[in-house]
């Protein structure tokens, strides 16, 4: 905004900063040094390097919060994963018995178990990522305008992309491999039991 656009906004308006771009950049401190000696606590100067360090703290700062994101997400991948196996396994025991019944190995049981499950996952993890390609961007550019933040771009890596899906396949195969142990307790006798 003009000088003159502000003062018709607010006629008491004061100019409290200004910026000065120096030619020579290698006498940038030795300037801002002179300038907080002479007029000392009136004045706080700041340079283009302090800047960039404030930048470079709340760059890695990021990092740090995706990173502390992706561990809760492992965490909460493997849990859900878990539960739903725990589940599914708890209701198909019976079957589990009759497939045995029939001739089929322990082996063989938990392997189409666990590969149940990390189709499943796969298909539900590519879609998910595919729709969270195509709308992200729309909906937290929608919510970060809401807050003053207009211009929001998101970019997409091969490991941003692939990561996803890897990590949810990974959660249900181990999860079901886990779960698919108790194919072995699964005994015949249960069903004339039953």
């Amino acid at each position: 905004m003009l000088l003159s656009g502000m003062y018709r906004l607010n006629s008491e308006f004061e100019v409290t900063m200004y910026d000065y771009t120096v030619s020579n950049s290698d006498e940038v401190e030795l300037i801002a040094e002179e300038i907080s000696e002479e007029y000392g606590e009136k004045i706080k100067v700041t340079t283009l390097g302090d800047i960039m360090k404030s930048v470079k703290t709340i760059s890695d700062l990021s990092g740090v919060i995706v990173l502390i994101v992706y561990i809760i997400s492992i965490i909460f991948v493997l849990v859900v994963a878990y539960m739903v196996c725990s589940k599914v396994f708890f209701r198909e025991r019976k079957d589990f018995g009759i497939y045995k019944a029939f001739g089929f190995t322990s082996t063989n049981l938990r392997m189409q178990f666990v590969l149940r499950f990390l189709i499943v996952a796969v298909i539900g993890s590519t879609i998910g990522t595919i729709l969270s390609v195509i709308f992200s961007k729309k909906v937290i550019g929608l919510v970060l305008k809401m807050m003053g933040i207009t211009n929001f771009n998101a970019n997409y890596s091969v490991m941003g992309i692939v990561g996803p899906i890897l990590l949810l396949s990974l959660g249900f195969g181990l999860s079901s491999l886990i779960i698919s142990r108790k194919i072995k307790k699964v005994n015949t006798r249960m069903l004339i039991v039953e």
